[in-house]
């Protein structure tokens, strides 16, 4: 009876997630987020200048005032998934200036290894992390703000690992004479070197823009995202949904968002 209970939650599930089409890149943990603040404002924020968590998804953003902080983030997910990171900056000297480096990781768990019919044999693992170092110059003369992270990335599930290697481009405005502050990202451009099996996965590129706007005397900010700009056509047919006639199979595109 629990197993039935268990096969009518599922699918009811498949039912509410077939929005979402999945398969298009590898390493999707990327564009996930580790840190409170970030999260508490939905995932994606780019334009936070005094948070050491920042340069992981907006390397511009690394100065000298993130000397010597330190972050440590921890969260226990659904199912029984672990995701974490730790970031530290650190000013090398006042030529050089600021050097930022993260560790980002995902634990799944325990996982239960079955065969097609669905005889379990055994248990295995999975986890990925993330190590990325970054840096940033002001453009002189200016209040444009420049930089860059480069990470290496490895995953493994069961005997099977993937490795590879991304960078982050970013540029941001900024003046503290001004109550806002604009950046532009492109995040985990780069190639899968080593692939799960012959065939490579693209990366999860994602290129962004962002905007805060600090309200005169009242102490409030808001901020405006705009993700996934690399791909103006968010609608895509999801191929498992086809319909079927006695005669012939007739695909029916359905557009997901």
């Amino acid at each position: 009876m629990n197993k039935v209970k268990h096969i009518i939650v599922l699918l009811m599930l498949s039912q509410i997630v077939n929005a979402q089409v999945g398969g298009e890149s590898t390493f999707n943990f990327l564009n996930t987020s580790t840190f409170a603040r970030q999260v508490a404002l939905g995932g994606k924020i780019l334009t936070f200048i005094d948070d050491v968590n920042q340069p992981t998804w907006n390397p511009s953003v690394i100065n000298n005032s993130l000397h010597k902080q330190l972050a440590v983030n921890y969260t226990s997910y659904l199912a029984g998934i672990n995701i974490g990171s730790i970031s530290y900056a650190y000013e090398i000297n006042k030529h050089f200036e600021t050097l930022h480096g993260s560790i980002k990781y995902v634990n799944y768990g325990t996982l239960i290894r079955a065969d097609q019919e669905g005889n379990e044999q055994g248990t295995f693992g999975a986890n990925d992390i993330a190590i990325s170092i970054g840096y940033a110059r002001n453009i002189p003369r200016s209040d444009f703000y420049y930089g860059g992270n480069i990470k290496l990335i490895y995953s493994a599930i069961d005997s099977f690992s993937s490795s590879g290697v991304a960078i982050d481009l970013g540029i941001t405005y900024y003046s503290a004479n001004h109550p806002f502050i604009v950046a532009l990202v492109a995040r985990n451009i780069g190639t899968q070197l080593v692939a799960y099996d012959a065939t490579k996965e693209k990366l999860p590129l994602e290129v962004a823009l962002g905007v805060s706007y600090r309200l005169e005397r009242v102490p409030l900010r808001w901020y405006l995202t705009l993700d996934n700009l690399q791909k103006w056509k968010v609608a895509v047919p999801n191929p498992s949904n086809q319909t079927s006639d006695l005669d012939v199979t007739l695909p029916k595109k359905i557009l997901h968002f």
